[in-house]
C-alpha cells in the first residue's frame, strides 16, 4: 500500500467512525493516526512538530513564527467534538531537552 493509499484508508476509517470528522487542510501528511475524542467520536491526530516544520519550509516562516501561527490559527481552532488533536511525541520532547542541555554546556 502506498503512503497515499494508507492516508486515504485512515481518512475513510475515521469518517466511518465519525461522520463529522474534521481534517486540518493542507497537513494530511502530518497525520499520526486516530484517537477517540469528546463524546466517543473518532478524531484525527496530527504531529504538531511536523506541522510546524511544514510551515517553516513551505511558507518560509522562522520557527517562532511557525509556532505562533500554529498555536493561533490551527490548534486554537475549535470546530466541535470532531476537532483534531495535535501531539508532540516523547522523542521530540527529549530531543528538545537534549538540545537545551547541550546549549547550556557550550
Amino acid at each position: 500500500m502506498s503512503p497515499k493509499e494508507k492516508l486515504e484508508y485512515v481518512m475513510d476509517l475515521c469518517a466511518t467512525l465519525n461522520e463529522e470528522v474534521v481534517s486540518c487542510e493542507g497537513f494530511d501528511d502530518c497525520i499520526m493516526g486516530i484517537a477517540v475524542g469528546q463524546h466517543n467520536k473518532a478524531v484525527l491526530v496530527y504531529d504538531r512538530d511536523r506541522i510546524i516544520q511544514k510551515l517553516m519550509f513551505k511558507d518560509g516562516m522562522r520557527r517562532d513564527e511557525a509556532i505562533e501561527f500554529f498555536e493561533f490559527n490551527i490548534s486554537a481552532a475549535f470546530v466541535g467534538d470532531s476537532t483534531p488533536l495535535y501531539v508532540t511525541s516523547i522523542k521530540t520532547i527529549f530531543d528538545h531537552v537534549e538540545r537545551i542541555e547541550h546549549d547550556e554546556e557550550a
